[in-house]
């Protein structure tokens, strides 16, 4: 909604407040004559639309509070130097202001939210406050406004035209001297000021950086984050950095720093365990079982203990300001995705993450994943977690609308889901992603995709036929061939086969010549030696030859 100052009827009460807070708010209007809005209430923000149209605001606003609606309406207001209010309680799941400010902020990470003011209705002391604060500050907010639960409309307006009065005097009050350091001079505050100003550049770069790739540089300015104030969210960072290069024993370590810091938040330790568990992979890669062994132990306890700080975060952010998080299970979620110890041998940590995992889809089960406003990896992560519970149509949903949403996310989510249902044998509906994947444009790693879907072709084709369903898996064959994987020779013999079992030995023939034809030495393979019945078909047809000539 975009509105401007025309006949507008208000109530005597409006009208006393347009009369009273209209000089007050003078200077707001000199320099935010456009001011947008997005109230949970619609009959508060009807009442609040018409008095400062009245006062000759241009309003916008919109009704929706949806993750997308807002992630978009947010950055162009405040790109457009507008004056913006937000009060915000979403229906659905347990999204919060907090999450949304950071999904905004990880897509613009240099928006500035100097003219943003959070609005809240609840009754919160002073240490309360202090805390609110605390949290926004991390965005560059520095004002909120505080409304009584619970009472009249009327009421409600009265405070929030306070609320902005307290707003105007908070930005023209000169700032005082600190009482308590006599010592205190303007060059010494500058001098915090600034190095306060370098602490937030050297994260917001450094965050850059790893979006663009660049871990190296990234560690480079986070260490040096670090060493003036080794903070909860550069050890996070440096973490995620060196998670990334696959540096896990360095990661664990910055992790575990950020465990010590922020001691309630569960994500270092759903990081930790994944850092264990990509070791766990690696020791058994290198034959070390009883590495490996360890690392499980280490990484179950710290998965246990992730799981632990969910609980305690819920519990404690309850009644908080900013609420739990969005999605508490959001990293234990990410972790899980990223744990795949199947095929390792390790059946009792693969038994206790499997009921791991189906916990953390069912604590997530109100949250929106279909929401394009919500950050596509948590999406991806979530979606996973649902193929390996045997939830693929849900699961197939969401991908399907990952790339609706933007069709150059199409590589990543559908190789994910074909990946999945792959590892839980699923051949035939992991053959019809690639193809689908294969089919689009613009797709990377083309000849790794080509190499999956012969994997997963060749499965599918071999359970058609012993379905007897061969003319079907010959349709998959071709298929299969028409993308020129490596080593096709092979894909050739198995065509051969199953032509040979309709039978149509012409075919099977030209087939299993045309293998020859590209590796001369293919019946010297062992694993030829699975191939009888074109052994016996190569003697028929060099006999046929023969006698032909």
């Amino acid at each position: 909604m975009e509105s401007t100052n025309k006949e507008i009827f208000l109530t005597p009460f409006a009208q006393q407040i347009v009369r009273q807070y209209s000089p007050k708010l003078e200077l707001l209007l000199r320099k935010f004559p456009n001011i947008a809005f997005s109230f949970h209430d619609n009959g508060f923000s009807q009442s609040f639309a018409k008095i400062f149209m009245k006062m000759g605001f241009k309003v916008h606003s919109v009704a929706s509070q949806s993750t997308g609606t807002l992630s978009k309406h947010l950055p162009l207001w405040l790109e457009s130097d507008r004056f913006v209010l937000l009060h915000y309680r979403p229906v659905a799941g347990n999204m919060n202001l907090i999450h949304l400010l950071r999904a905004i902020k990880s897509n613009k990470p240099k928006l500035s939210f100097r003219n943003f003011v959070p609005v809240f209705f609840a009754s919160y002391s002073s240490e309360k406050q202090m805390e609110v604060f605390r949290i926004l500050g991390a965005f560059g907010i520095t004002y909120a406004i505080f409304l009584s639960p619970k009472v009249s409309l009327d009421t409600n307006i009265a405070e929030l035209m306070k609320g902005l009065e307290g707003y105007i005097e908070s930005k023209t009050r000169k700032p005082k001297p600190p009482e308590n350091f006599p010592g205190s001079t303007q060059a010494e505050s500058n001098e915090k000021s600034n190095k306060l100003e370098e602490f937030e550049l050297l994260n917001s770069k450094g965050e850059e950086l790893m979006k663009k790739g660049d871990m190296n540089q990234a560690i480079t300015l986070f260490t040096r984050a670090i060493e003036m104030k080794p903070d909860y969210q550069s050890l996070l960072n440096r973490g995620d950095a060196y998670y990334k290069m696959e540096r896990y024993p360095e990661a664990l370590i910055d992790y575990q720093q950020a465990s010590r810091v922020e001691k309630i938040v569960p994500d270092p330790y759903a990081n930790m365990s994944a850092c264990c568990f990509n070791l766990v992979k690696k020791s058994m890669k290198n034959g070390d079982k009883v590495s490996a062994k360890k690392w499980a132990e280490k990484g179950m306890l710290s998965m246990h203990q992730a799981k632990e700080k969910v609980q305690e975060l819920i519990e404690k952010k309850a009644d908080s300001p900013e609420g739990a998080p969005h999605n508490p299970y959001e990293r234990i979620i990410k972790a899980l995705g990223e744990t795949d110890i199947r095929g390792l041998g390790m059946e009792e940590a693969e038994q206790e993450l499997s009921q791991l995992t189906t916990e953390a889809v069912k604590a997530s089960g109100e949250i929106d994943f279909m929401d394009s406003g919500m950050e596509i990896e948590n999406r991806i992560n979530y979606a996973i977690l649902l193929t390996r519970t045997d939830d693929f149509d849900k699961a197939e949903a969401i991908f399907r609308q990952i790339i609706r949403d933007d069709p150059s996310n199409v590589g990543p989510a559908f190789n994910n889901f074909a990946v999945e249902l792959r590892k839980k044998g699923q051949n035939g509906k992991s053959f019809e992603i690639y193809s689908e994947l294969l089919d689009s444009k613009g797709v990377p790693d083309r000849d790794i995709i080509v190499e999956n879907l012969k994997t997963a072709g060749l499965k599918y084709a071999m359970n058609l036929r012993d379905d007897f369903k061969t003319d079907e898996a010959l349709k998959v064959y071709k298929t299969i061939l028409a993308h020129k994987p490596k080593e096709i020779e092979w894909v050739l013999c198995e065509l051969a086969s199953a032509y040979n079992e309709i039978p149509d030995e012409k075919q099977a023939s030209l087939r299993i010549l045309e293998a020859i034809q590209i590796n001369k030495d293919i019946v010297l393979d062992d694993r030829f030696k699975q191939y009888d019945s074109l052994k016996r078909l190569i003697q028929k047809t060099i006999i046929t030859l023969s006698e032909v000539t």
